[in-house]
């Protein structure tokens, strides 16, 4: 079901390709690392990511995928903390902004410019995260089982994305990128957003656990983040690899 927003100024919101996904985002590359850029509201959440992955798991001296890292927001953060950090992303104009970034700072982050799939299946981490991606990609399912493939026995994963509501709609689509323009417009698909449900059916079809799972709120007139205990658009999940 599509929605059509009643404005002249709107577009209509359609189902983009993985190709079109890469090239959107490729395409903010310059303002990745801008805290009052159109990528404000990912710096804004990046802290409470962190506190959410470390709520759940001790990172010190593991090894971490990071799935989808763009210019390398939290990849840099969880490389602060301790965790061995191998990030990847499908955008070589991301890939080298994080790589730029990560020198500036002396950060020893090993970024590659490579699909999931193709990791040699015996290579597998400690702990993968996978940050506003799942609602990027064409195959969730197919994602999923790559990272269940990839993490160790008793591995954790920790994603986000956003929940499929007319709700989160009108917050994600309708008041972020159109009406208050605090995230680029073409962002987002609502046909790919997930319920909590589905992804805890999705993980459990991969032999994954789900065990911890919160909202994110963003005040755009503070432009602050919060952890909550009630999912209306954006959520974050911790799920557990079967031994």
């Amino acid at each position: 079901m599509k929605f059509l927003c009643f404005s002249q100024n709107f577009e209509v919101l359609a189902i983009k390709s993985q190709d079109s996904e890469i090239e959107h985002f490729s395409s903010l590359s310059e303002h990745w690392w801008d805290v009052n850029g159109p990528l404000r509201t990912l710096h804004a959440i990046n802290p409470v990511r962190l506190n959410f992955l470390r709520s759940c798991i001790g990172v010190d001296g593991l090894s971490i995928l990071d799935v989808g890292c763009g210019g390398g927001i939290f990849s840099e953060e969880l490389a602060k903390i301790g965790g061995n950090i191998t990030a990847i992303d499908l955008s070589d104009e991301l890939i080298q902004v994080a790589l730029s970034h990560s020198a500036l700072n002396d950060l020893k982050i090993n970024y590659q410019v490579k699909e999931l799939k193709h990791f040699d299946n015996s290579t597998q981490f400690d702990v993968i995260c996978c940050m506003e991606m799942i609602e990027h990609v064409d195959n969730p399912n197919e994602l999923l089982s790559d990272i269940a493939t990839r993490l160790k026995p008793g591995g954790i994963l920790i994603g986000s994305t956003l929940t499929r509501t007319p709700v989160s709609f009108a917050l994600a689509i309708v008041a972020a990128e159109h009406l208050l323009g605090i995230i680029p417009k073409g962002t987002h698909s609502y046909e790919k957003f997930l319920l909590p449900s589905e992804i805890n059916t999705k993980l459990q079809n991969h032999g994954l656990s789900l065990f911890k799972t919160n909202g994110i709120n963003y005040n755009p007139l503070t432009g602050r983040a919060s952890l909550s205990k009630t999912i209306t658009s954006n959520y974050i999940f911790a799920a557990k690899k079967n031994d």
